[in-house]
Formats: C-alpha cells, structure tokens, sequence
C-alpha cells in the first residue's frame, strides 16, 4: 500500500502521522503515570478528564 502515499500531498502525511502519533500518545498516558482507571476513549478532553480526575496532591 507504500503506492498509494505517492497520490497523497505531504501536509496530508504529516497530518495524518501527527494524529496517529498523538493518539498512541495519550493512549501511554496510563502505564506512564501509573493510574488505575483510564479512558479508552481518544478523545483529548476525556483523556485529560480522565488523568486530572486521579491526581492526588
């Protein structure tokens, strides 16, 4: 499918590398700071929702 990147414009490719690597991301959220409960959603607000929920100062 390395072909089809060839019709696609390169802010298209970034753009869409920028997603994918936000996602994976947010998705390592949980292991990083340890928190039991997370969010499966990707969602950037129910994300941060879900972290700043579980913060104990």
């Amino acid at each position: 499918l390395g072909f089809m990147v060839d019709f696609l414009s390169h802010a298209t490719i970034v753009g869409f590398m920028a997603g994918a690597a936000t996602v994976v991301s947010l998705q390592q959220l949980k292991d990083l700071l340890g928190l039991e409960r997370f969010t499966d959603e990707t969602d950037l607000l129910d994300v941060l929702r879900s972290v700043f929920s579980q913060i104990h100062l």
